[in-house]
């Protein structure tokens, strides 16, 4: 088979297979609440499920339905290349985000990134219905890097998180946000991925050192591409 035409097919498997399930949870939400919180990522991986979702009339017509947070962010402008919100509005909507539709954007223009958490903190929902989260090279997820003070964070749900390991300030969602939230998915898409998964079973309390070992429990995308 040409390898190219090999790719293509693996992609488009695990988009597949990641939109059947995480627009089931929506739409079981929909279903059961008459509403649905959606908590969505950044990353390659993001992008590609993004593309794929888009392209489907009837599973992008329920991102009008939803509310849409944003687990993690770097604290720059909407615009900023490096945005999570710019991949999800160019994604999603090339031609202009829609007015009904309901996101929630983690940078505050003006306002200091320790006052952004607290007012986004106090804007989530007391339990997120469908969370995604994509894993980091070094097994990170949302902006809760290994052996960062966030992952003992045990009050607030939402924090800054700054380190010379990154270029742009971020903040991040705590794990008690991730380990209340009702349905999870995990983007490890990779052969990277794919090593740091079967890391995560040596150990597994040690979420210090592999923060991903958090999401152990729920529902793992993996491939490799």
């Amino acid at each position: 088979m040409n390898e190219l035409v090999k790719n293509k097919i693996m992609k488009s498997s695990w988009t597949d297979k990641a939109l059947i399930e995480i627009i089931g949870a929506i739409r079981d939400s929909l279903f059961k609440k008459g509403e649905c919180s959606l908590m969505i990522t950044g990353g390659r991986a993001a992008h590609q499920l993004y593309s794929a979702w888009a392209a489907i009339p009837e599973y992008l017509s329920l991102i009008n339905q939803v509310q849409i947070y944003f687990g993690d962010e770097r604290y720059i402008p909407c615009d900023h290349p490096d945005s999570n919100f710019l991949l999800f509005k160019s994604t999603f909507f090339p031609q202009g985000l829609p007015q009904d539709v309901s996101i929630n954007k983690m940078y505050l223009s003006g306002v200091n990134i320790g006052e952004a958490a607290d007012v986004y903190a106090a804007r989530l929902p007391e339990k997120i219905d469908v969370l995604l989260l994509s894993v980091g090279d070094d097994g990170h997820i949302a902006s809760l890097f290994p052996f960062s003070e966030s992952l003992g964070e045990m009050e607030r749900r939402v924090v800054p998180f700054i380190d010379q390991r990154i270029r742009h300030p971020r903040l991040t969602i705590t794990p008690q946000v991730v380990l209340s939230a009702e349905n999870v998915f995990v983007l490890a898409i990779g052969d990277v991925k794919e090593t740091i998964f079967k890391k995560l079973l040596d150990s597994p309390l040690d979420i210090l050192s592999l923060p991903a070992r958090l999401v152990l429990g729920r529902k793992w995308i993996l491939n490799i591409v």
